[in-house]
């Protein structure tokens, strides 16, 4: 789909990967930058409507 292919190439620049631990037991924890944190949150909220 149009959505994959544009989530598969900009996902090294929207997620952090930091690897701790050692080599026979690392620790992987992944975040999103809180740029594009913000903007997913804001795709799957509804619309607010005005008075």
């Amino acid at each position: 789909t149009v959505w994959q292919s544009l989530t598969d190439t900009i996902s090294g620049g929207v997620v952090r990967v930091d690897v701790t631990g050692t080599y026979q037991e690392p620790t992987i924890k992944t975040t999103a930058l809180p740029f594009f944190e913000g903007i997913f949150g804001i795709l799957g909220t509804e619309k607010i409507k005005e008075n």
